[in-house]
């Protein structure tokens, strides 16, 4: 599955999810996922309007194999930070608000098979 359909398959999932929305900043907040420097997406989330979008700077880059594990809800973005399977640029605040958003949203057949 391709990153942004991946994301957008994440999108669907959240929105089903009350208690996960109410996370969603208020301020908009991009993310761009970056597999490899050909395979990026950007993901724009705000309690008023999320999509996948393209070239918006950034508030946090997260880079490397274990992404599709965040975006499934199947893997903690600190815990692959910490193995060094994926690499974030961000502040710290961010970066827990959206692992938040991220593990508490996980695709329950996803998280069975993982």
């Amino acid at each position: 599955m391709g990153l942004e359909k991946l994301l957008t398959h994440f999108l669907e999932r959240l929105y089903g999810l009350e208690h996960v929305v109410l996370l969603l900043p208020k301020e908009p907040l991009v993310i761009k996922f970056e597999i490899t420097s050909m395979e990026n997406a950007y993901l724009y989330l705000s309690s008023t309007r999320s999509s996948v979008t393209n070239g918006l700077e950034e508030h946090i880059t997260i880079k490397g194999n274990g992404i599709t594990d965040v975006i499934n809800g199947t893997s903690k973005l600190t815990d692959l930070i910490y193995h060094e399977n994926i690499e974030v640029i961000g502040s710290l605040r961010n970066i827990l608000l959206i692992e938040s958003i991220f593990y508490l949203s996980h695709d329950k057949e996803m998280r069975k098979i993982g």
